[in-house]
């Protein structure tokens, strides 16, 4: 029968002598629905199943709407029980047009209503994954931070080096200018040096495709130095670039997951 716009299927139970009622939403449930419903109420239900008036058995996947459109069966165990369900001049008259629209705005309240829960269990989800990546980044990101330090020690040393060469090349350069020989001997010593210093920083640019300035050549130094006191500690980059990545994603999909709480409720 129908009751306030659901189904209410009334089935003896097995294992005790009494009925119970089934109450079913009529376009979202189907008729697994029901047959779960009843084997969790009775334990000593073996088998249930939907039969057509003609014996066909009727699939689980029918909605409930669909079944009560025409008399069925219900096998219970051994038992065998007749249903008919009211006939359309026992309940008003609706046309299609309306009864499809009915049916649509019953399907897409139930689906606000779980919009809710469905949030919240997403949410702890994620917050479940995100503490999860975190804990497991904690100890490697204090093993970045010592390769980083080490690395930036030796850019630091190279950058220093290179400083004492520009300024012992200066005075070399001086001493034996004014010292040892002139300026006229000097003057295409100090030309084909300049002329190697070009030759070497545009051998980088072939072989780097950069330009060469000081802060990308102090970037670059730091990152083949970190690579490479990484290949020393067995410290696995791949692996912390992409739990840095997941949780950059989480940490997205959460926060867009908070600003937009309940789409529906704001129509």
């Amino acid at each position: 029968m129908f009751r306030n716009g659901f189904v209410v299927v009334t089935l003896p139970m097995p294992s005790r002598s009494e009925q119970c009622e089934f109450t079913l939403r009529p376009v979202t449930h189907t008729v697994r629905d029901l047959v779960d419903f009843a084997k969790e109420e009775d334990k000593g239900i073996d088998r249930i199943a939907v039969y057509s008036m003609e014996g066909v058995r009727v699939s689980n996947a029918t909605p409930i709407d669909i079944l009560m459109q025409q008399d069925f069966k219900i096998q219970l165990n051994d038992k065998s029980f007749d249903i008919e369900p009211p006939r359309p001049e026992n309940f008003p008259v609706v046309l299609d047009d309306q009864l499809s629209n009915t049916k649509n705005l019953i399907s897409q309240l139930y689906t606000d209503l779980n919009v809710g829960e469905y949030k919240g269990n997403h949410e702890r989800a994620l917050k479940v994954h995100l503490e999860s990546l975190r804990n497991e980044l904690s100890p490697l990101e204090e093993h970045k931070a010592l390769i980083d330090e080490n690395s930036a020690k030796r850019t630091n040393f190279l950058v220093w080096a290179g400083l004492g060469y520009m300024a012992w090349q200066f005075g070399f350069l001086a001493r034996l200018t004014w010292w040892e020989y002139s300026w006229d001997i000097m003057e295409p010593v100090t030309y084909f040096v300049t002329y190697g210093t070009s030759l070497i920083i545009y051998a980088y640019f072939v072989l780097t495709r950069e330009d060469c300035n000081y802060p990308e050549v102090k970037s670059r130094s730091h990152l083949l130095n970190f690579y490479k006191e990484s290949k020393k500690q067995k410290f696995d980059v791949n692996e912390y670039n992409a739990k840095k990545e997941m949780v950059a994603k989480l940490e997205e999909e959460l926060e867009l997951l908070n600003t937009y709480p309940l789409a529906a409720g704001k129509k």
